[in-house]
């Protein structure tokens, strides 16, 4: 999936203010400018805007996989070693 630019609005106790955000996703837009959100801000809306010349505010959502720990049982199996 290719990365697109969404600005996201929030709205909270001092005014209304915009965040640019990457993301591959609208949905994941809205939880990368969740990450930069100031208490009390809620979000209002979400819209792909053009990405050409765009800077973004926030980093790009991480995945599931990326936040959690990964267990021992998936590292990677050295086929030379022997039990």
């Amino acid at each position: 999936m290719s990365m697109r630019f969404f600005k996201v609005t929030l709205e909270g106790p001092h005014g209304i203010r915009s965040i640019v955000a990457p993301s591959p996703t609208e949905v994941q837009a809205g939880d990368a400018a969740a990450v930069g959100a100031r208490p009390g801000e809620a979000l209002v809306s979400i819209e792909e805007v053009d990405s050409e010349y765009q800077e973004a505010d926030v980093l790009p959502p991480t995945s599931q996989t990326d936040q959690l720990s990964q267990p021992d049982s998936f590292a990677p199996v050295d086929s030379a070693r022997r039990p």
